[in-house]
């Protein structure tokens, strides 16, 4: 897992961290690649009141197929660099949130 995707450590069961680089105000939510080791994601969102924040979780909670409060921010909440904890009872596909699956 890690090696393939460097962007993604289990931290403990049923907990995964996932590190990504977050760019606000764009033309529509994607996920652009890896940017120095993190998952570039892009939100629509402007980066004001938590709706940046909010978009990114809810973004990745659909492309992974889970609920909205298995998702949230553990730091960088003012920040592009953030690490987003995931949980789920099994391991997420990471390919479906990078457009492989």
């Amino acid at each position: 897992m890690q090696e393939k995707y460097p962007f993604c450590v289990q931290i403990k069961d049923g907990v995964w961290r996932l590190m990504i680089r977050v760019q606000p105000r764009a033309k529509r939510n994607e996920v652009v690649g890896l940017y120095d080791q993190r998952l570039k994601i892009r939100v629509q969102a402007p980066p004001v009141d938590d709706k940046a924040n909010s978009a990114v979780c809810s973004f990745i909670a659909r492309q992974l197929g889970l609920r909205k409060n298995q998702v949230s921010i553990e730091s960088g909440q003012t920040a592009r660099q953030k690490n987003i904890l995931i949980e789920a009872e099994a391991e997420p596909d990471w390919g479906r949130l990078i457009g492989e699956g």
